[in-house]
């Protein structure tokens, strides 16, 4: 092809400079080739293809091809013919420094070598130029899968990870033959994944923060007493400074700067407000602070939170609960769009709520409250030991295994193998006040309603052992139970005033899921940041900042696995239906503990896997139900007789 292309170019070198159009010619005749060329097997590429499915992975001018399979299939099924040309090139490469815009590092998609290797492209010898073809690919496959997965993996830092990571597509190779068939490969992906509001919004303010930073940031206030409304301050001066960066203050320079007027002390209290601090306009020791982290920790908390955004982009229903730990706030989402909101008080640093996802399938209203065996173990009973009657005075009851009522002052508190339960009657001081919202799981989390109003008032409420206290519990209640028939706020109302306990199960159950974010788009006024409560930023920073590694998505099972449960036939007692195999089977261990012997079966509900911890089977539905009454008595979980 070099000898044909130099036949038909040498001759017509020495008439070039005489004729225009046979400038236009010679420059159609050259595309024409470099077609040819691009459209033939590439030796070199063949060669590189077969060392990469021998070996798994390749290292091509000092960088490692990470995801070596779909790139060999892709090559083979095209022959070994290049997918880049000149234009391709140009919208990767730019496609690459876009990523800086979603917090990411253009490094870890070969940045440096590419942009070397794009330089001085017209130049490159068979060998690079099929390395070069092969880092292309290699960067526009990782830049998919961290716009579609994230770069961490959540689930290596957190144990009770349970969100699926859905597949973009059912066939990534057809996928990617029509991506390096159209003019925009990065395009084609845009419109393929388009952006959530909320990753869209944290993009906004990343570059905002950035902007920020490029003007150098914002000035660092002094330490000294709290400053008040209508105080005189020289330090003042660098606070108004201060909120002027970020918009909180539309006016630097009043008169006196060194006066905290009324414009200032509005300032401050959207700031405030944005930060999750008491808006109460006065600057003392935590909103200085807030005021005072630098803009660089501010970049690298908006970016730690675009990735948390981008691990459940694609795992999420139209209507759900969701839960912000970091944000202590509980909202109801329908179609996409926040319907309602309330505070909530979550777990204690020494107690974390912690992170999953989970199904809303039915309601408590004026619950009893079994002690969990942590608490038991953990604060009841050491109090018990010192003290028999403080069960009473928490309004609690001893109860043996068969439901009997125990003196507390009877009971050796310090024997092995606790053979009690203590449990709560419905009432004003019951742990879990009016309601409770049941996704039965092993952490033993749920939403409930709580007789301890007043922590509601503090701005920080890591208050809880694990649970989540919703501070307008009937008003969630209502707007979850609204597909269910009969069940209105005016019946909601009657039930919570008979004092009776009742179980409600949902027609549609809700989809709740529990998370953590530190940051997120507010409003026209600015980012919302949130203290980290549980000091979760920093792993995932460190991990984003990291060297890339390749984790596919999880992929559903196919097929059913084999039940390891009772036998079809008879009645059983489901405890809990967890999408968690590893939670499935601690909670076959805590029911052992308990006395109980529980199986897990496996089914799949429409894509998604399920995991069912049961007790039985039974001959008799009587037998189930009095199973069922044994379980709520003894461990508190609310189980439901089935037929099999």
């Amino acid at each position: 092809m070099k000898r044909l292309s130099a036949g038909i170019l040498r001759p017509l070198c020495s008439a070039f400079r005489k004729s225009p159009k046979l400038k236009v010619f010679l420059f159609l005749i050259a595309c024409v080739l470099a077609s040819v060329v691009s459209a033939m097997p590439n030796p070199e590429l063949a060669s590189r293809i077969k060392e990469l499915k021998q070996s798994g992975t390749i290292e091509v001018q000092g960088a490692k091809i990470a995801v070596g399979g779909l790139i060999a299939d892709f090559y083979g099924q095209r022959g070994y013919t290049l997918a880049f040309n000149d234009a391709r090139i140009g919208d990767l490469m730019a496609g690459i420094e876009g990523m800086r815009a979603y917090g990411l590092n253009p490094d870890d998609y070969h940045h440096r070598v590419l942009k070397e290797l794009h330089g001085r492209a017209q130049s490159l010898s068979p060998g690079v130029r099929a390395d070069f073809e092969l880092l292309l690919m290699d960067a526009f496959l990782r830049m998919a899968h961290h716009r579609a997965y994230g770069k961490v993996n959540p689930a290596t830092l957190d144990p009770n990870w349970n969100f699926e990571q859905q597949r973009i597509t059912s066939d990534p190779l057809r996928e990617l033959a029509l991506a390096m068939d159209s003019p925009s490969p990065v395009g084609h992906f845009d419109a393929l994944m388009p952006e959530p509001d909320f990753s869209r919004d944290l993009k906004g303010a990343l570059a905002r923060y950035r902007a920020y930073a490029a003007s150098g940031g914002w000035p660092e206030i002094d330490s000294g007493p709290t400053l008040k409304p209508g105080m005189k301050d020289p330090r003042l001066s660098a606070v108004r400074a201060r909120l002027h960066v970020t918009g909180d203050l539309a006016k630097p320079d009043p008169q006196d700067t060194a006066l905290f007027d009324d414009d200032l002390r509005q300032a401050v209290e959207r700031f405030q407000q944005r930060h999750g601090l008491a808006a109460d306009g006065v600057i003392g020791p935590a909103t200085l602070a807030a005021m005072n982290i630098p803009v660089a920790r501010r970049i690298d908390q908006i970016r730690v939170n675009l990735e948390r955004a981008r691990w459940v982009q694609r795992d999420l229903p139209r209507d759900f609960v969701l839960v912000n730990i970091a944000g202590f706030r509980v909202y109801l989402v329908r179609g996409g769009k926040v319907a309602w909101s309330s505070k909530v008080q979550v777990g204690r640093t020494y107690r974390e709520t912690p992170i999953f996802r989970d199904t809303i399938e039915y309601i408590v209203f004026n619950p009893t409250w079994t002690v969990p065996p942590g608490i038991l173990r953990k604060d009841i009973i050491p109090e018990a030991r010192k003290d028999p009657d403080i069960i009473r005075r928490k309004g609690l009851k001893v109860l043996d295994r068969d439901g009997t009522e125990v003196d507390p002052r009877t009971v050796d508190w310090s024997a092995d193998g606790f053979p009690y339960i203590l449990r709560q009657d419905p009432g004003p001081d019951n742990a879990l006040g009016r309601i409770k919202l049941m996704f039965p799981n092993e952490h033993l989390v749920y939403l409930h309603d709580t007789p301890s109003k007043d922590l509601f008032k503090r701005p920080q409420r890591a208050a809880s052992s694990g649970c989540i206290r919703v501070e307008r519990p009937l008003e969630l209640a209502e707007l979850v139970l609204s597909g269910t028939k009969a069940w209105d706020r005016t019946r909601i109302d009657q039930v919570v005033d008979s004092k009776q306990t009742t179980q409600v199960n949902l027609s549609r159950p809700m989809p709740v899921l529990i998370l953590y974010w530190t940051a997120g788009e507010l409003d026209a006024t600015g980012v919302a940041f949130r203290d980290d409560v549980y000091r979760r930023d920093a792993p995932v920073l460190s991990a984003l900042d990291g060297g890339f590694k390749y984790s596919p998505p999880k992929r559903r099972p196919s097929a059913e696995p084999p039940a390891e449960g009772p036998a079809a036939g008879g009645w059983v007692v489901q405890v809990a239906s967890l999408r968690n195999e590893a939670g499935a089977r601690q909670l076959v261990e805590e029911l052992k503990e308990q006395g109980f012997s529980a199986l897990i079966t496996h089914s799949q509900v429409e894509g998604n896997m399920y995991h069912r911890v049961r007790l039985g089977p039974f001959a008799t539905r009587g037998e189930a139900r009095a199973m069922v009454e044994s379980l709520q008595m003894q461990t508190g979980y609310q189980g439901q007789a089935l037929k099999q």
